[in-house]
């Protein structure tokens, strides 16, 4: 199945401006993003896949605060991070697969899991986890903190 002609950056950039109003850029490199968190969310339907996200933890509270509309040095920013960002996730997905496959069939996403990456795991993580032939990476600033997105579509 082919995708419609919108790029995958353009997508989730457009759902994430309209979600938390933060500022969406497109990054001039990534050479060194060290993520500390990981998010995935499964999806079946028309296409089955996965959508991946990669970020700080300080981007999760930032996210949080602005859903919550608070301070992001709050406890409840704290918190709520991972919620946030689990959120965005699920918002994400269900936007993009329906923007880039199609809008008539309904899709099941499943909860979106977060976890904290190891240091020492990065570089491991970035060639094990990804390496579907499918799959395709955007890279966006998100309130000038780096976010990789990765979509992997099952054959």
């Amino acid at each position: 199945m082919t995708t419609k002609p919108i790029t995958l950056t353009s997508a989730i950039s457009e759902v994430i401006e309209n979600l938390t109003m933060m500022v969406v850029d497109d990054p001039e490199t990534c050479e060194n993003f060290a993520p500390q968190l990981r998010g995935q969310i499964e999806f079946t339907g028309p296409v089955n896949g996965s959508l991946g996200i990669q970020c700080s933890e300080n981007l999760a509270q930032k996210l949080a605060a602005n859903l919550l509309g608070v301070e992001q040095e709050t406890m409840e920013t704290q918190a709520n991070a991972w919620d946030a960002l689990a959120e965005l996730l699920n918002v994400v997905c269900g936007n993009l697969v329906t923007s880039l496959y199609d809008s008539e069939r309904p899709f099941n996403l499943s909860s979106p899991q977060i976890n904290v990456i190891v240091p020492a795991q990065i570089d491991d993580n970035k060639e094990q986890s990804y390496s579907n032939d499918d799959s395709q990476r955007a890279f966006i600033l998100l309130d000038d903190e780096p976010v990789e997105f990765v979509l992997s579509v099952k054959k």
